[in-house]
Protein backbone atom coordinates (compact mmCIF):
# COMPACT_ATOMS: atom_id res chain seq x y z
CA UNK A 1 0.00 0.00 0.00
CA UNK A 2 1.27 3.45 -0.87
CA UNK A 3 2.24 5.90 1.82
CA UNK A 4 -0.60 8.41 2.40
CA UNK A 5 1.90 11.26 2.06
CA UNK A 6 2.02 10.68 -1.72
CA UNK A 7 -0.68 13.20 -2.56
CA UNK A 8 -1.08 16.04 -5.04
CA UNK A 9 -0.58 18.52 -2.23
CA UNK A 10 2.76 16.98 -1.26
CA UNK A 11 3.84 16.78 -4.90
CA UNK A 12 3.20 20.49 -5.19
CA UNK A 13 5.18 21.12 -2.01
CA UNK A 14 8.08 19.16 -3.50
CA UNK A 15 7.90 21.11 -6.76
CA UNK A 16 7.91 24.40 -4.87
CA UNK A 17 10.99 23.29 -2.95
CA UNK A 18 12.98 22.33 -6.06
CA UNK A 19 11.57 24.86 -8.52
CA UNK A 20 14.71 26.92 -9.07
CA UNK A 21 16.93 23.88 -9.78
CA UNK A 22 14.66 21.21 -11.30
CA UNK A 23 15.30 19.91 -14.81
CA UNK A 24 15.05 16.91 -17.08
CA UNK A 25 18.24 14.96 -17.70
CA UNK A 26 18.51 16.25 -21.26
CA UNK A 27 17.94 19.87 -20.25
CA UNK A 28 20.77 19.84 -17.76
CA UNK A 29 23.23 17.57 -19.53
CA UNK A 30 22.95 19.16 -22.96
CA UNK A 31 21.31 22.58 -22.76
CA UNK A 32 20.87 24.56 -19.55
CA UNK A 33 24.28 24.30 -17.91
CA UNK A 34 22.74 24.48 -14.41
CA UNK A 35 25.62 23.76 -12.03
CA UNK A 36 23.45 22.47 -9.16
CA UNK A 37 20.77 20.43 -10.94
CA UNK A 38 17.89 18.46 -9.49
CA UNK A 39 16.97 15.78 -12.02
CA UNK A 40 13.25 15.03 -11.78
CA UNK A 41 12.63 11.48 -12.98
CA UNK A 42 9.32 9.65 -13.49
CA UNK A 43 9.46 5.87 -14.07
CA UNK A 44 6.11 4.87 -15.58
CA UNK A 45 5.90 1.24 -14.49
CA UNK A 46 2.12 1.46 -14.52
CA UNK A 47 -0.70 4.04 -14.74
CA UNK A 48 0.35 6.39 -17.54
CA UNK A 49 -2.76 8.50 -16.80
CA UNK A 50 -1.28 9.54 -13.45
CA UNK A 51 2.03 10.28 -15.15
CA UNK A 52 0.26 12.51 -17.64
CA UNK A 53 -1.60 14.35 -14.88
CA UNK A 54 1.71 14.87 -13.09
CA UNK A 55 3.15 16.43 -16.25
CA UNK A 56 0.26 18.91 -16.29
CA UNK A 57 1.03 19.89 -12.71
CA UNK A 58 4.71 20.34 -13.59
CA UNK A 59 3.63 22.65 -16.41
CA UNK A 60 1.99 24.96 -13.87
CA UNK A 61 5.35 25.42 -12.14
CA UNK A 62 7.40 25.71 -15.32
CA UNK A 63 9.35 22.60 -14.26
CA UNK A 64 10.66 20.04 -16.74
CA UNK A 65 11.05 16.35 -15.96
CA UNK A 66 12.00 13.11 -17.69
CA UNK A 67 9.33 10.43 -18.20
CA UNK A 68 10.67 6.89 -18.75
CA UNK A 69 8.39 4.61 -20.83
CA UNK A 70 8.34 0.86 -20.08
CA UNK A 71 7.74 -1.18 -23.22
CA UNK A 72 7.09 -4.39 -21.25
CA UNK A 73 4.25 -2.73 -19.32
CA UNK A 74 0.64 -3.54 -20.11
CA UNK A 75 -0.05 -0.03 -21.36
CA UNK A 76 2.56 -0.30 -24.13
CA UNK A 77 0.58 -2.84 -26.12
CA UNK A 78 -2.91 -1.69 -25.14
CA UNK A 79 -2.20 2.01 -25.76
CA UNK A 80 -5.16 2.99 -23.57
CA UNK A 81 -7.29 6.08 -23.53
CA UNK A 82 -6.14 8.00 -20.46
CA UNK A 83 -8.47 9.62 -17.98
CA UNK A 84 -7.14 13.00 -16.96
CA UNK A 85 -8.36 16.27 -15.57
CA UNK A 86 -7.50 19.92 -16.01
CA UNK A 87 -5.68 21.11 -12.87
CA UNK A 88 -7.13 24.57 -13.50
CA UNK A 89 -10.84 23.84 -13.77
CA UNK A 90 -11.19 20.16 -12.79
CA UNK A 91 -12.68 19.28 -16.18
CA UNK A 92 -12.41 15.54 -16.82
CA UNK A 93 -11.57 14.25 -20.29
CA UNK A 94 -9.86 11.39 -22.11
CA UNK A 95 -6.78 11.47 -24.31
CA UNK A 96 -5.08 8.72 -26.31
CA UNK A 97 -1.82 7.24 -25.00
CA UNK A 98 0.48 8.42 -27.82
CA UNK A 99 -1.22 11.81 -28.02
CA UNK A 100 -0.69 12.26 -24.28
CA UNK A 101 3.02 11.42 -24.59
CA UNK A 102 3.37 13.86 -27.49
CA UNK A 103 1.70 16.54 -25.37
CA UNK A 104 4.20 15.83 -22.59
CA UNK A 105 7.11 16.29 -25.02
CA UNK A 106 5.49 19.37 -26.59
CA UNK A 107 5.53 21.06 -23.18
CA UNK A 108 9.29 20.58 -22.93
CA UNK A 109 9.53 17.40 -20.90
CA UNK A 110 11.85 14.61 -21.95
CA UNK A 111 10.57 11.19 -23.02
CA UNK A 112 13.06 8.37 -22.41
CA UNK A 113 13.21 4.58 -22.27
CA UNK A 114 12.68 2.49 -19.13
CA UNK A 115 15.10 -0.34 -19.87
CA UNK A 116 13.90 -3.89 -19.12
CA UNK A 117 16.01 -5.53 -21.83
CA UNK A 118 17.68 -8.35 -19.90
CA UNK A 119 14.43 -9.46 -18.26
CA UNK A 120 12.69 -9.20 -21.64
CA UNK A 121 15.45 -11.29 -23.24
CA UNK A 122 15.07 -13.89 -20.50
CA UNK A 123 11.33 -14.10 -21.05
CA UNK A 124 11.58 -14.27 -24.83
CA UNK A 125 14.21 -17.02 -25.04
CA UNK A 126 14.78 -20.49 -23.58
CA UNK A 127 16.63 -20.17 -20.29
CA UNK A 128 19.77 -21.87 -21.62
CA UNK A 129 19.95 -19.20 -24.33
CA UNK A 130 19.70 -21.53 -27.37
CA UNK A 131 18.12 -21.20 -29.80
CA UNK A 132 17.45 -17.47 -29.40
CA UNK A 133 14.17 -16.22 -30.83
CA UNK A 134 15.21 -12.59 -30.29
CA UNK A 135 18.70 -11.17 -30.04
CA UNK A 136 19.46 -8.62 -27.34
CA UNK A 137 19.99 -6.02 -30.05
CA UNK A 138 16.48 -6.65 -31.40
CA UNK A 139 14.97 -6.44 -27.94
CA UNK A 140 16.61 -3.06 -27.36
CA UNK A 141 15.96 -1.62 -30.80
CA UNK A 142 12.28 -2.57 -31.00
CA UNK A 143 11.01 -0.09 -28.37
CA UNK A 144 13.56 2.58 -29.28
CA UNK A 145 12.58 2.45 -32.95
CA UNK A 146 8.88 2.54 -32.06
CA UNK A 147 9.28 5.57 -29.83
CA UNK A 148 11.42 7.38 -32.39
CA UNK A 149 9.00 6.52 -35.19
CA UNK A 150 6.25 8.15 -33.09
CA UNK A 151 8.32 11.34 -32.97
CA UNK A 152 10.13 11.09 -29.63
CA UNK A 153 13.79 12.06 -29.30
CA UNK A 154 15.13 9.22 -27.17
CA UNK A 155 18.65 9.75 -25.84
CA UNK A 156 18.36 8.31 -22.33
CA UNK A 157 17.42 5.17 -20.44
CA UNK A 158 16.80 4.15 -16.85
CA UNK A 159 17.03 0.56 -15.68
CA UNK A 160 13.74 -1.04 -14.60
CA UNK A 161 13.66 -3.11 -11.40
CA UNK A 162 11.91 -6.16 -12.80
CA UNK A 163 11.20 -8.89 -10.17
CA UNK A 164 13.61 -11.17 -12.06
CA UNK A 165 16.49 -8.80 -11.33
CA UNK A 166 17.08 -9.73 -7.71
CA UNK A 167 16.07 -13.37 -8.28
CA UNK A 168 18.56 -13.93 -11.09
CA UNK A 169 21.26 -11.50 -9.95
CA UNK A 170 21.27 -8.82 -12.64
CA UNK A 171 20.35 -5.18 -13.11
CA UNK A 172 18.99 -4.19 -16.51
CA UNK A 173 21.71 -1.58 -17.04
CA UNK A 174 24.26 -4.44 -16.92
CA UNK A 175 23.52 -4.84 -20.63
CA UNK A 176 25.56 -1.72 -21.42
CA UNK A 177 29.36 -1.67 -21.39
CA UNK A 178 29.37 1.91 -20.12
CA UNK A 179 27.48 0.96 -16.93
CA UNK A 180 29.51 -0.59 -14.15
CA UNK A 181 27.68 -2.00 -11.16
CA UNK A 182 26.84 0.51 -8.44
CA UNK A 183 25.40 0.37 -4.93
CA UNK A 184 22.10 -0.60 -6.60
CA UNK A 185 23.51 -4.14 -6.65
CA UNK A 186 24.05 -4.43 -2.89
CA UNK A 187 22.42 -7.65 -1.73
CA UNK A 188 22.05 -9.14 -5.22
CA UNK A 189 23.24 -12.72 -5.79
CA UNK A 190 25.80 -13.48 -8.48
CA UNK A 191 24.24 -13.37 -11.93
CA UNK A 192 22.93 -16.83 -12.82
CA UNK A 193 23.25 -16.56 -16.61
CA UNK A 194 25.44 -14.91 -19.23
CA UNK A 195 24.30 -12.07 -21.44
CA UNK A 196 26.09 -9.84 -23.96
CA UNK A 197 27.27 -6.34 -23.05
CA UNK A 198 26.56 -3.74 -25.70
CA UNK A 199 27.40 -0.06 -26.24
CA UNK A 200 24.75 2.54 -25.48
CA UNK A 201 26.08 4.73 -28.27
CA UNK A 202 25.27 2.04 -30.84
CA UNK A 203 21.59 2.55 -29.97
CA UNK A 204 21.67 6.35 -29.98
CA UNK A 205 21.63 6.49 -26.18
CA UNK A 206 23.72 9.11 -24.42
CA UNK A 207 23.08 8.43 -20.73
CA UNK A 208 21.75 5.91 -18.23
CA UNK A 209 19.96 7.60 -15.34
CA UNK A 210 21.51 5.54 -12.54
CA UNK A 211 24.96 6.47 -13.87
CA UNK A 212 24.42 10.21 -14.12
CA UNK A 213 26.55 11.54 -11.22
CA UNK A 214 24.66 12.64 -8.12
CA UNK A 215 25.40 13.67 -4.53
CA UNK A 216 21.95 12.67 -3.28
CA UNK A 217 19.43 10.15 -4.61
CA UNK A 218 15.79 10.21 -3.45
CA UNK A 219 13.19 7.59 -4.33
CA UNK A 220 9.79 6.30 -3.24
CA UNK A 221 10.28 2.88 -4.88
CA UNK A 222 7.74 0.41 -3.58
CA UNK A 223 5.41 3.19 -2.47
CA UNK A 224 6.24 2.81 1.21
CA UNK A 225 8.41 5.77 2.16
CA UNK A 226 10.92 8.20 0.72
CA UNK A 227 14.43 6.75 0.82
CA UNK A 228 17.66 8.71 0.84
CA UNK A 229 21.05 7.58 -0.48
CA UNK A 230 24.40 9.26 -1.03
CA UNK A 231 27.27 7.66 -3.02
CA UNK A 232 29.38 5.20 -1.08
CA UNK A 233 27.09 5.20 1.96
CA UNK A 234 25.56 1.75 1.52
CA UNK A 235 21.86 0.93 1.30
CA UNK A 236 19.25 3.67 1.15
CA UNK A 237 17.47 4.62 4.37
CA UNK A 238 13.96 5.84 4.96
CA UNK A 239 13.70 9.59 5.35
CA UNK A 240 10.84 11.89 6.40
CA UNK A 241 9.87 14.40 3.71
CA UNK A 242 10.33 17.30 6.14
CA UNK A 243 13.99 16.32 6.57
CA UNK A 244 14.46 16.19 2.81
CA UNK A 245 13.06 19.71 2.37
CA UNK A 246 15.44 21.07 5.01
CA UNK A 247 18.51 19.52 3.38
CA UNK A 248 17.98 19.96 -0.37
CA UNK A 249 20.33 22.94 -0.54
CA UNK A 250 23.12 20.91 1.08
CA UNK A 251 23.65 18.88 -2.10
CA UNK A 252 24.77 20.05 -5.54
CA UNK A 253 23.46 17.24 -7.76
CA UNK A 254 20.23 15.50 -6.79
CA UNK A 255 18.19 12.84 -8.55
CA UNK A 256 14.55 12.40 -7.47
CA UNK A 257 12.76 9.25 -8.65
CA UNK A 258 8.94 9.22 -8.68
CA UNK A 259 6.65 6.33 -9.63
CA UNK A 260 3.27 7.86 -10.56
CA UNK A 261 1.28 4.73 -9.64
CA UNK A 262 2.10 5.28 -5.94
CA UNK A 263 0.49 8.73 -5.87
CA UNK A 264 -3.06 9.84 -5.22
CA UNK A 265 -3.23 12.30 -8.10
Amino acid sequence: MSNPQFTESNLRSLLEAIQSRASSFADHLYRTGEQRPIYLRFDIDDDPAKAYRMSLILNEYGIKGTFFILNTAKYWNEQPMLDWYSPLDGDKRQIGFWKALKDVQLHGHEIAWHNNAIADHYHNNPHDGYPMDFTMEEIILAPLNKLRMEGFQIIGSASHGDPFCRKLGFINYDIFQECERTSEAIGFPDCSFDHPRLKMADFGLEYEAYHVPYDLYLSESGGREWTWRVPGAGPARETPMEYIFKNLNTYDRIQILIHPQHWKI
